[in-house]
C-alpha cells in the first residue's frame, strides 16, 4: 500500500494548498485566522449538538465527547514532530482500506 501524499501544514496544524491554486492577491494569513476564530467559536456549540445526536443512542458515549481548539489542534501537530501520516498506524490502515473497498464497489 503506497501511502499518499501528504500537504504540507503550517505551524498552527492547517494544511497549506498547492502553489499557484489561489489568486495572486490571496490574503492567505488573513483567510486563515478568520477559518481559525470560526472553528473555534463554533467548536462548543458543535460539540453540544454532537453529544445531543450521540446521546440518543449512547448517552455514556456522548458524555465523552469533546472537541479540539485551534491551539490544542496545533499542539498535538507539535507533538508528533516532522512525523506526517505515512499510512503505517492500524487507522490509516483501516481508512485506507475502507477508501480502497468504497472507490471497488463504484
Amino acid at each position: 500500500m503506497t501511502p499518499r501524499p501528504v500537504p504540507p501544514r503550517t505551524a498552527n496544524g492547517c494544511s497549506t494548498s498547492s502553489p499557484g491554486t489561489e489568486p495572486d492577491d490571496w490574503a492567505r494569513d488573513r483567510a486563515q485566522k478568520v477559518f481559525l476564530q470560526i472553528y473555534d467559536r463554533l467548536g462548543p456549540l458543535a460539540e453540544l449538538r454532537f453529544r445531543q445526536v450521540l446521546a440518543e443512542t449512547d448517552p455514556a458515549l456522548a458524555d465523552l465527547a469533546a472537541h479540539h481548539d485551534s491551539a490544542k489542534v496545533a499542539a498535538l501537530f507539535a507533538a508528533l514532530g516532522d512525523r506526517h501520516p505515512a499510512g503505517d498506524t492500524p487507522f490509516e490502515q483501516a481508512a485506507e482500506a475502507r477508501r480502497l473497498d468504497e472507490a471497488r464497489r463504484r
